[in-house]
């Protein structure tokens, strides 16, 4: 229990980015002259802190349960948010090893549990399920975990409003086969033998009902964010591997959709507080620099459109903008995707002036300000 609540501090301090980078407890001696004093404040201390206790203390291969799985879990949320992928990918790994070793993926495992027992693990199968296609996504890296079990359900002391969001995240995920994620880590010359399940796919997500009403803010703004993300990444993949012509239709896959997709998320961003976003950590920052190299995918892919309309141009114009000053500021810093995208956007926005300026104006004045 004292390392799965290490572990759990440990993420959150370091998706909220709760603690600063450096601190004045960071010295390499003490005032003993005692070498190895340990940093209270900095950022890793308590992850740092949680794997000293595992790996000194705890065989977790000989009886795993569930705090063993969820340990494993939050160490892959930290390491996620400090962009330690090699770290992330063995914690995820672990984690869904962990799930299919308590059989948690098959449903006869539930029959033999009492209605709470079984609710929880049924909450656990499919966190687990969001965060491993979540990162498998942005990484390409295949999936093991299928939609195998029910679904969580209502309790009679629930609140229905966070279960229903719960459900609408899961339902996006869900709407990408395995196979697509899978393919996507080796890709070949061509795509499944069913290229048309890509607008299919993008259709899917369109659903009213991934948005209940009765969803907590934060619930609402990562289904918003995470459906349009994933909208656009399906036509990123209908560009890049060159499906054919007919996919790109109104009512197949429209070749706007970068641009709807920005508008729709600048307008969710614009709507909620600035708490509601940063909760989600690097994840969040991701989505948003993804969605603003989309848009300048479609800006090279379509420059006789955007000479031909200005209005079109200027929209896209004003999505990047807004995508940037949102990363300048999420998480009360400045994003690390942001030199990266900002120095792509560079050529399509004619930019000539320092970053400090552009991003750091009023939302009444200065360009950096528009797009929100």
């Amino acid at each position: 229990s004292y390392c799965l609540l290490l572990a759990l501090c440990a993420a959150t301090n370091i998706q909220l980015n709760l603690a600063p980078t450096d601190s004045l407890f960071d010295v390499d001696a003490g005032d003993d002259g005692t070498e190895g004093v340990c940093a209270p404040f900095k950022k890793d201390y308590l992850l740092s802190a949680a794997l000293a206790v595992r790996n000194e203390q705890l065989n977790i291969a000989t009886a795993p349960d569930l705090e063993t799985l969820l340990t494993s879990c939050f160490f892959f949320s930290a390491y996620a948010n400090l962009d330690k992928h090699d770290e992330a990918w063995f914690y995820l790994s672990q984690t869904v090893s962990f799930v299919i070793s308590l059989r948690l993926n098959d449903e006869r495992t539930y029959s033999f549990l009492d209605a709470e027992a079984a609710e929880m693990r049924r909450r656990i199968y499919w966190f687990v399920f969001i965060l491993e296609r979540a990162y498998c996504l942005h990484n390409q890296r295949p999936v093991m975990l299928l939609a195998a079990v029910a679904k969580p359900a209502l309790t009679f002391h629930d609140d229905p409003g966070p279960i229903d969001g719960f459900l609408g995240i899961i339902s996006i995920f869900e709407s990408i086969p395995a196979s697509l994620y899978n393919w996507l880590c080796t890709p070949h010359m061509e795509m499944p033998q069913d290229a048309v399940s890509v607008p299919i796919c993008f259709w899917s997500l369109s659903d009213a009902s991934l948005f209940p009403v009765g969803a907590n803010e934060t619930q609402l703004v990562n289904n918003s964010v995470t459906q349009q993300w994933l909208r656009s990444y399906l036509w990123h993949i209908a560009l890049k591997y060159q499906l054919p012509d007919t996919v790109f239709m109104a009512d197949s896959l429209p070749l706007e959709a970068p641009l709807s997709a920005a508008k729709s998320v600048m307008s969710t961003i614009a709507s909620v507080s600035q708490r509601s976003m940063e909760v989600h950590g690097i994840g969040m920052e991701r989505k948003l620099f993804d969605l603003g190299t989309y848009i300048l995918d479609y800006a090279a892919a379509r420059p006789n459109v955007l000479d031909r309309h200005v209005a079109i141009c200027s929209s896209a114009k004003e999505m990047l903008w807004g995508l940037l000053y949102s990363l300048s500021k999420l998480r009360g810093a400045q994003s690390f995707l942001l030199p990266d995208l900002l120095g792509r956007a560079k050529d399509f926005l004619t930019l000539d002036r320092p970053i400090s300026r552009a991003l750091t104006s009023s939302p009444e004045g200065g360009e950096g300000a528009e797009g929100i």
